[in-house]
């Protein structure tokens, strides 16, 4: 992945993450590399002092923000910034001296933590690859992560085409359709404009019906279906505990239960904490319909086996009374 991901692997991405790890005062959960942090390591490393032209594109002239001193970059968009730069400079000619011109400035940046001349950050980082945020900055992620929870739970706040059937909507409405994306369904192609306009509405009509439809069932009933889903866990868990009652398969359903939910928890978390600094048209509460769809299909997989636990709980304890009675 490094070799094509020019952006957060490879030596540019490591030259970003060691961006973030400097201590700065100007650091926020928007702003993940403060214009002082870049600053510094142009002053500790003699590699990029040699390239006054990137600088000037990367800070003073860069065709993303203009320059950083007026308007730091906000969340990871460096990554996107150093590439531009490097070519702007006139430095690219192949991959191979990109890459080792980062290398060379990572080593410097390293010996430079190692030293002392540069200060690593104190706020809590969940990968390098992100900003750090302080206690309260992570508690101010609430609202964000609600929200992920509330889509993956029950399709919250989801919305529909305002004119069913038709795709040229999109290139004037932008309109968040229910898979929270600007999507265009069954054909993958714009037909809606020349010779083809109203080709296929029918069967897409019918597809955004089923879909519109299939997403109020789970606004309905989602809650519900979570809840006993809870409770199917908590049965599964009493049961193993019970030795006399404790099977592998139990276990397992258990073990996998639990994953589920961890992995939602850090799907949605992890989003929330990536989100938070975006912006129009859907800014961060738009975004977590899209980069948190991971979350859904744990919360459904958590919901067969919670469901199906609960099932044979209830079914056992009737069981039970069947017996006595008899």
């Amino acid at each position: 992945v490094y070799e094509t991901n020019t952006r957060t692997e490879g030596p540019a991405g490591g030259y970003a993450a060691r961006v973030y790890r400097i201590a700065s005062e100007n650091r926020t959960g928007q702003i993940w590399a403060p214009t002082d942090a870049i600053e510094k390591t142009f002053e500790v490393s003699e590699t990029l002092k040699s390239a006054p032209e990137f600088r000037k594109h990367l800070i003073d002239e860069n065709q993303w923000s203009g320059n950083l001193h007026d308007t730091p970059i906000r969340g990871d968009f460096l990554t996107w910034m150093i590439p531009d730069a490097f070519a702007d400079a006139g430095m690219w000619e192949t991959h191979q001296k990109f890459n080792d011109f980062f290398e060379a400035v990572n080593r410097e940046l390293d010996e430079a933590f190692a030293d002392g001349r540069l200060q690593e950050d104190d706020r809590i980082q969940i990968v390098g690859m992100s900003g750090g945020r302080t206690p309260a900055e992570i508690r101010a992620l609430w609202p964000l992560a609600l929200n992920g929870f509330e889509n993956a739970i029950f399709y919250y706040d989801y919305a529909y085409p305002t004119n069913s059937g038709r795709l040229d909507m999109f290139d004037n409405e932008m309109q968040i359709y229910a898979s929270g994306v600007k999507a265009n369904y069954i054909t993958n192609m714009y037909l809606d404009a020349g010779s083809f306009i109203g080709y296929f509405t029918g069967e897409r009509r019918g597809m955004e019906l089923f879909t519109m439809n299939l997403i109020r069932v789970y606004q309905a009933t989602g809650i519900p279906i979570f809840l006993l889903s809870l409770v199917g866990l908590v049965l599964c868990l009493i049961r193993i505990f019970h030795k006399q009652k404790r099977t592998k398969s139990l276990v397992i359903q258990a073990v996998f239960m639990l994953t589920m939910l961890a992995t939602t928890i850090a799907v949605i978390v992890g989003i929330s904490w990536f989100v938070d600094f975006m912006g129009p048209p859907g800014g961060p509460f738009g975004a977590m319909k899209f980069y948190a769809v991971g979350a859904v299909p744990c919360v459904v997989v958590f919901e067969v086996l919670g469901l199906s636990n609960f099932y044979a709980a209830c079914t056992a304890r009737r069981s039970r009374k069947i017996n006595e009675t008899e």
